[in-house]
């Protein structure tokens, strides 16, 4: 008799861009890595809405802080999704708020596995490439995560206009305590987020290389793989 395992739909993941696919050569000639791609100074630009949230007392974590500070949004109606970042201003943390914060997620990540078991029913999500609406929008249509168990299979940043919103929203409910499993894809590596749009986001908001830095340290403790009873097996395919 076949079981049935009651896994919440699989949410859809856009392909890789051909720059990104390995390009296979008769004669095995080594390919070069990719050069820098120069990003559109679009993230935090006059038409963004931002506001700089109000510094963090030394009794919050800086998880907790940056959670508070966006629990606005959170509860954003699905058919406002869109007027995030344009007509809803977006919180802008300090530098050291977000370094807290990669450091808060490395003490956490640090006791986890590389490989993750897991039981269902869990809501597995592709990758989400610094888009806030896609993921409001999965949490408004699959539940909450402090209800329901959701597992990323990576790709947080890069591409998107808002890299720093959706992982600093996903480091602090991980750090919070929310059904969340973080995996780690190829764009959480230093050498593809440097040049796909993630750093170039950092800096034109904090005119640093500093916060890169301590993202992708955290990012090397994300773990690789996730086993879901014990039978389904989950990695990114990037």
């Amino acid at each position: 008799m076949t079981e049935t395992i009651p896994l919440s739909p699989l949410i859809a993941t856009p392909p890789l861009l051909h720059s990104e696919c390995t390009q296979e050569h008769e004669t095995h000639q080594e390919v070069s890595p990719p050069k820098p791609i120069h990003i559109p100074p679009l993230f935090k630009s006059s038409s963004n809405k931002i506001f700089k949230a109000q510094e963090m007392t030394k009794e919050t974590t800086s998880s907790e802080f940056i959670l508070s500070a966006y629990q606005s949004i959170l509860e954003t109606d699905i058919n406002d999704l869109l007027r995030i970042g344009s007509e809803i201003a977006l919180p802008l943390f300090s530098e050291e708020t977000l370094k807290d914060l990669c450091q808060e997620t490395i003490k956490r990540l640090s006791s986890q596995p590389m490989v993750i078991n897991l039981e269902s029913p869990i809501c597995v999500v592709g990758d989400i490439h610094g888009s806030i609406h896609d993921l409001l929008r999965i949490f408004i249509l699959n539940g909450n995560p402090s209800s329901t168990h959701y597992l990323f299979l990576g790709d947080y940043v890069d591409r998107g206009q808002f890299s720093i919103e959706v992982i600093s929203i996903l480091f602090s409910m991980y750090c919070q305590g929310a059904h969340i499993t973080l995996l780690r894809g190829n764009h959480e590596h230093h050498e593809i987020c440097a040049n796909y749009g993630f750093k170039a986001e950092l800096e034109s908001v904090y005119q640093s290389t500093n916060l890169f830095d301590s993202f992708t340290e955290a990012f090397e403790y994300l773990p690789l793989v996730a086993i879901i009873n014990q039978s389904i097996f989950c990695v990114h395919g990037g």
